[in-house]
C-alpha cells in the first residue's frame, strides 16, 4: 500500500502513538470537530472519528499514515512546505495557513479543506494539532453574499456599488475605457399609472435586451437609488 512506511518509522509512530493515546481520547476522541494529530514527518499518531468521517475512512486506517495523503496530489507541496517551516521555527505562531487546499476523500473526491493547526513540543519535538473541516459550504456562501452586494436583485445587472468596482478597475487598467449614461425619463408615470409589476417587468426588460447587445468585456448596471 501507498500508505505504509518503512518498520523502524512504523514503530516509532506506534510508540508515539500509544504516549499520546491517552491525552487524545481525553482531549479529542469523542468531538464532533475533525482532530487529528502528526508528527515533525507529517506521520499521523491519532485522529478521530470525526476527522476519518471527513475523509471517508474508518478510523483504524488514520495511525501511520501520512497526513499528505489527505489532500489533492497538488496540494501535498504545500502542506509538506508549512511543516517544515513549523519544524525550523519551533512553532506555527507567525506562520500563516494556507488557503484553497484540497482535501481528498477515499473515494477519490475533493473539497475545500478548513485548516486549523496548533503545535507543541513534547520530549523535544513537535506534535502537530489539526482541526479539519469542510470549508466547501462556508465558501459558497460567502460567494453568494458577493454577489449579492453587487448585484440589482430585479433585474441581475451589477447595482451601484458593482458599477463603481467596474469603475475603479477599469481606471487602472483600461484607461480608454467608456461610460454611456441612459436615463428613462418619465418612468415614475409608468409605475404611477400602471403599476410597479408593469415598471418591473420594464426594467427587466430594458435590462435583458441591453445585455444581449453588449460586448463580453462590457459591463451593464442599474444604478438606481431605490
Amino acid at each position: 500500500s501507498v500508505y505504509e512506511i518503512f518498520a523502524p518509522g512504523r514503530q516509532r509512530v506506534e510508540i508515539s502513538a500509544e504516549q499520546s493515546r491517552g491525552r487524545f481520547e481525553t482531549y479529542a476522541q469523542n468531538s464532533p470537530t475533525a482532530v487529528a494529530w502528526f508528527d515533525e514527518r507529517g506521520i499521523i499518531v491519532a485522529w478521530n472519528e470525526a476527522a476519518a468521517a471527513l475523509f471517508g475512512h474508518d478510523l483504524t486506517v488514520g495511525v501511520g499514515r501520512s497526513v499528505e495523503t489527505l489532500v489533492a496530489a497538488r496540494d501535498r507541496n504545500t502542506v509538506r512546505d508549512l511543516i517544515a517551516r513549523a519544524v525550523v521555527a519551533g512553532s506555527v505562531d507567525g506562520l500563516s495557513m494556507p488557503e484553497g487546499i484540497s482535501g481528498l476523500r477515499k473515494d477519490g473526491s475533493e473539497f475545500l479543506l478548513g485548516l486549523s493547526l496548533f503545535c507543541w513540543k513534547d520530549e523535544g519535538r513537535l506534535t502537530f494539532n489539526a482541526h479539519l473541516h469542510d470549508a466547501t459550504g462556508r465558501l459558497q456562501k460567502r460567494a453568494e453574499l458577493h454577489r449579492l452586494a453587487y448585484t440589482d436583485l430585479l433585474t441581475g445587472l451589477s447595482n451601484r456599488m458593482g458599477f463603481y468596482r467596474r469603475m475603479e478597475d477599469a481606471l487602472l487598467h483600461q484607461p480608454d475605457a467608456m461610460v454611456l449614461m441612459i436615463d428613462l425619463d418619465g418612468f415614475k408615470e409608468v409605475n404611477d399609472k400602471l403599476g410597479h409589476l408593469t415598471g418591473d417587468k420594464i426594467l427587466y426588460e430594458i435590462a435583458r435586451r441591453l445585455m444581449d447587445i453588449a460586448a463580453p468585456q462590457d459591463a451593464v448596471s442599474r444604478n438606481s437609488v431605490y
